[in-house]
């Protein structure tokens, strides 16, 4: 299947508005940090695999556990994520809050 980019920037663009629109409940504000990284997280996945809509979904997919400070562990297809060490210090999401805060943003 081919890449079509324009309806995929539509489609981030949409991810990013709903994660701010969510980061403004109280209990979601950590969300807003990690909003830009999500939506470019999600265009990396669907320009680096190729075509390999597997793999597409398997990089998409491996955020859930990069944004709890998990890079490894992902899955058979991409198993672990491909950055080196991160010195930045960050506000890491806590496990299962990530999928807790998608239903907010999605409902």
């Amino acid at each position: 299947m081919k890449y079509n980019f324009k309806k995929n920037i539509c489609v981030i663009l949409g991810i990013y508005k709903k994660l701010i629109k969510v980061s403004a409940r109280r209990a979601c504000e950590v969300i807003k940090k990690w909003a830009r990284s999500i939506s470019n997280h999600m265009y990396w996945s669907a320009t680096s695999s190729n075509g390999d809509s597997e793999l597409a979904r398997a990089k998409w997919t491996s955020i859930v556990r990069h944004v709890s400070n998990q890079h490894s562990g992902h899955g058979e297809v991409f198993t672990q994520c491909e950055h080196g060490d991160l010195d930045e210090p960050r506000e890491w999401i806590l496990p299962g809050m990530y999928r807790y805060y998608l239903n907010h943003a999605f409902i």
